[in-house]
């Protein structure tokens, strides 16, 4: 099974870059429990992911770094 951080990346690398809704989705989808944000901060924190605002909406845009 593969762990959080590669599920994520995996997501990203086939989509090239999804909003937190998005990636809040495809986490409920796999049955994981917790939530998305706290593997998205500790990805974000070993640069492994880029960050981008979606200027004056709610969430974010991510892509591997």
């Amino acid at each position: 099974k593969e762990t959080a951080q590669e599920m994520i990346l995996s997501l990203l690398k086939a989509k090239k870059a999804l909003t937190t809704s998005q990636l809040v989705t495809e986490w409920d989808k796999s049955g994981r429990g917790g939530a998305v944000a706290q593997t998205l901060g500790k990805m974000l924190k070993a640069k492994k992911l880029i960050r981008k605002s979606l200027g004056g909406k709610k969430g974010s845009e991510y892509s591997v770094a």
